[in-house]
């Protein structure tokens, strides 16, 4: 399930006069800055928060630079510096040396053998979550929930 991460910026004018920021960015990509483009009048409101939105579109590394233009002029352009790392939540199964398992097979056993194999439940996850083991007999298939 892709999640979005939402923050705000604050921006402030503490100058005299009402000054103009703009925000470049392209559309339809991983971040989203809501309003990319306002006045800010140091008589009437000092500050502006901008949403800044993060949707990632796969696991991983993030990192851009996005320029702030202020009163259109390229030579007075601030940044913004976005980084971001996104996982992919899960649970799994793995074996001792860390490679996942889809199923634990015991082989060939007697009436009366023991066989014990060793797993580990890898939650992925930010939440808590319980584990329940059902082993079906007659089979050799083993279901995590």
């Amino acid at each position: 399930m892709r999640k979005e991460k939402v923050d705000y910026i604050k921006f402030r004018n503490e100058g005299s006069t009402p000054g103009q920021v703009e925000i470049i960015f392209e559309a339809q990509k991983e971040v989203k800055f809501e309003p990319n483009s306002f006045k800010i009048d140091p008589m009437v409101n000092r500050e502006m928060q901008v949403k800044v939105t993060y949707a990632p579109k796969e696991a991983g590394i993030f990192r851009r630079v996005y320029d702030v233009v202020i009163d259109g002029q390229q030579q007075i352009a601030k940044q913004i510096d976005v980084n971001a790392i996104s996982v992919q939540f899960n649970r799994f199964l793995i074996d001792e040396t860390g490679a996942p398992l889809e199923s634990i097979e015991f082989g060939l056993m007697y009436f009366g053998d023991t066989r014990e194999k060793v797993a580990y439940l890898f939650n992925h996850t930010p939440k808590r979550q319980k584990f329940k083991i059902n082993f079906k007999l007659g089979s050799h298939e083993l279901e995590v929930c």
